[in-house]
């Protein structure tokens, strides 16, 4: 079950201070349905994070190109998979 510390923490996350600091009492609510808000928080948060993400990207205007590892040697090979592991 869903905590008032974790829904606080989430809403403090999305700049929603008026939950994060306690000014909506969440306890005085007849329908307490705690899961149900922690889970739009934590949705809201997902969505921000794509949204974000796909921003950088554009921002950076890289190619949107997958790198082709079939033409590559075992030495080159090697060395992709120890970064991607980042070892």
């Amino acid at each position: 079950m869903a905590d008032i510390t974790e829904i606080r923490e989430l809403a403090q996350k999305l700049n929603l201070w008026n939950i994060a600091r306690g000014y909506i009492d969440l306890n005085d609510e007849k329908l307490s349905n705690l899961d149900y808000l922690k889970m739009v928080l934590e949705k809201e948060l997902e969505i921000r994070a794509r949204q974000k993400h796909t921003k950088l990207r554009k921002a950076s205007k890289l190619p949107n190109k997958a790198f082709d590892a079939s033409n590559s040697n075992k030495g080159l090979n090697w060395q992709i998979k120890q970064l991607s592991n980042l070892t």
